[in-house]
């Protein structure tokens, strides 16, 4: 069967065109009652930033401030999640660290030696925080004092990463600062683990 094709006919960009930017998923202002799936980060929607675990950490944090995240995945063979690195691992304690008990310079240090692994990463999943609120939300966060929690979902036989979690951006849609005490929090964490000495 034939078709009679017509090529499409050419215009002049004109000036002043903007990039069409789609609305965030979970950009909406909120109230504490409604459902928590309001201010996930959905990567059904939106591509998640990632990494290789043997970038420099500076590539990766010019990455963070080019994309304008404070988290990227670290994926090996361009799929599988083996960790995560935030702007607070790059800019924070663990590089000098490393370099303390390993020497060089800061530019030989890589996303691997800073992330946070896998196995040390929490996750809730999708049907618990299907069924949860977004004060449920700041609660888990405030308990565990982490900006970032990763939200796990299982699609054919799979588990995959379906979206994030991010204390600024549930902050933001409440309209107050989400406020909880890392100190207090390492602190029982350091008591934990000399208990158990």
């Amino acid at each position: 069967m034939l078709y009679d094709y017509q090529a499409l006919t050419f215009k002049s960009l004109k000036r002043g065109t903007k990039l069409y930017q789609p609305a965030s998923m979970g950009a909406a202002s909120v109230d504490l009652d409604e459902p928590a799936i309001m201010v996930m980060t959905d990567f059904k929607h939106i591509l998640p930033f990632s990494i290789a675990p043997v970038s420099s950490i500076e590539t990766a944090n010019e990455k963070m401030k080019s994309c304008g995240v404070r988290l990227l995945f670290v994926l090996q063979d361009a799929a599988n999640v083996i960790g995560l690195v935030t702007a607070d691992d790059i800019l924070g304690e663990k590089p000098m660290k490393y370099l303390k008990l390993h020497g060089g310079k800061r530019s030989d240090i890589a996303v691997l030696d800073v992330m946070t692994k896998w196995e040390n990463i929490n996750v809730v999943s999708l049907d618990d925080l299907s069924n949860a609120t977004v004060g449920d939300v700041i609660e888990t966060m405030k308990q565990v004092a982490k900006h970032h929690i990763l939200v796990v979902d299982k699609i054919h036989g799979e588990h995959v990463v379906r979206g994030l979690l991010s204390k600024t951006q549930v902050g933001r849609q409440v309209g107050e600062e989400i406020i909880f005490n890392e100190r207090a929090n390492n602190f029982s964490e350091l008591e934990m683990s000399l208990s158990e000495i």
